[in-house]
């Protein structure tokens, strides 16, 4: 929770505190309450927190949010307070069934509605990931529900947050009979800090609170390690095509292979936009296009994979010959995927936009430029497509 970070005017900046907290009230009944945890938080001063000595930091809190698009915002807006900050998130872990992804719970949420009522474990490593990792502090005192605890269990550096933050605190498998007003982890934590500061350390802190807090024994310790800083997936700027694309065409992949979907397409968008204000003509904007074809491609968007293809040979037709591989490789992409659209009037639009872009490169001979025209015929012809 150190930070050395010196402003211009020689003061360091003051950071920010953003205290989350959220019981779903489908849970309320015998459920222990996070926001005690909070509680005993926010009456640490907030510099103790942090481990500062300058101005005073800001302090954010949330207690039952129930829209996770607004605790987002949040959190970006945290993020891009200048100075060291530390999040504290208190509550429940659960996991999307569908999409097998973890997510923080807030005041709405049930167990059929995780995927729209609660915030994307995902979207907190998104948000920080342009942030140090020796001045950023993510708190955690978290319940997960039983397919959380057996999905984590086995695998914790889910809880990853890709190098942006140091991560500390704990993850309890849930109990059916919680021990309500119950501080634990929080509150000792909390009083540690109030009587010593941070002269300890945060780890030796976290050592000594997990110790004293009466924890379930199988409870996933997450001890802050200061780990050197891993590549993160989405830097402060787009970077040049030649020294950086590579890598963000790469952790987009590594999301989808595994099974990170909803950040794979954060990192691709994020991406997109970004060469969409600077060159949306550029050879790496084409690389962009390529990115969210293939993340729409594994979402099962079919449609949406062939129209970002042809977005992206449109591009590179327009800057290199029509005998060139790389265009015809994209093009190919594109008429793979448009063979695979049911008949109607999507397919139809999509296919005369194939066919022109196939007049301009056919390939070698003209049977892929015939196979377009033969299949946009009988869509034309099917009975589905008419739109009267």
């Amino acid at each position: 929770m150190q930070s050395n970070g010196v402003g211009a005017d020689g003061l360091r900046p003051g950071g920010c505190v953003l205290l989350l907290a959220a019981l779903p009230r489908s849970s309320r009944r015998g459920a222990a309450d996070p926001r005690t945890g909070l509680d005993a938080m926010a009456r640490v001063p907030p510099a103790l927190l942090l481990g500062t000595d300058g101005p005073a930091p800001e302090v954010l809190p949330l207690v039952d949010p129930v829209d996770p698009v607004a605790v987002q915002h949040r959190l970006r807006s945290a993020a891009a307070t200048p100075g060291p900050l530390l999040v504290y998130l208190a509550g429940g872990l659960l996991l999307d069934s569908r999409r097998r992804q973890l997510h923080l719970a807030l005041a709405d949420t049930t167990a059929d509605t995780v995927r729209y009522t609660a915030l994307p474990w995902e979207w907190l490593a998104f948000e920080l990931r342009q942030r140090r990792q020796d001045d950023t502090t993510v708190l955690c005192d978290l319940v997960a529900d039983a397919p959380a605890w057996q999905r984590i269990s086995g695998e914790p550096d889910l809880l990853g947050l890709g190098g942006a933050a140091e991560l500390c605190g704990v993850v309890a498998p849930a109990v059916k009979r919680a021990r309500r007003g119950h501080t634990g982890y929080s509150g000792v934590l909390a009083g540690l800090l109030s009587t010593s500061g941070n002269r300890r350390g945060l780890a030796e802190l976290h050592a000594m609170a997990t110790a004293q807090a009466g924890l379930d024994p199988r409870a996933l310790l997450l001890a802050p390690t200061r780990r050197p800083a891993v590549p993160r997936p989405v830097p402060a700027r787009v970077p040049a095509m030649r020294s950086g694309s590579g890598d963000l065409r790469t952790a987009i992949g590594l999301a989808l292979r595994a099974g990170r979907r909803s950040w794979a397409r954060a990192l691709a968008e994020d991406w997109h936009q970004r060469v969409q204000r600077t060159g949306p003509q550029s050879l790496e904007a084409v690389l962009t296009w390529e990115a969210l074809a293939q993340v729409a491609f594994e979402e099962g968007l079919l449609q949406q994979a062939a129209d970002n293809w042809m977005a992206a040979a449109r591009i590179r037709l327009a800057l290199l010959p029509a005998a060139d591989p790389l265009l015809l490789t994209t093009v190919d992409n594109a008429h793979h995927l448009w063979g695979r659209l049911p008949a109607g009037a999507e397919a139809i639009r999509t296919g005369e936009e194939l066919l022109r872009l196939r007049q301009a490169a056919p390939g070698s001979g003209n049977g892929r430029l015939r196979a377009v025209a033969q299949r946009l015929e009988l869509l034309r012809a099917t009975p589905e497509s008419d739109p009267r």
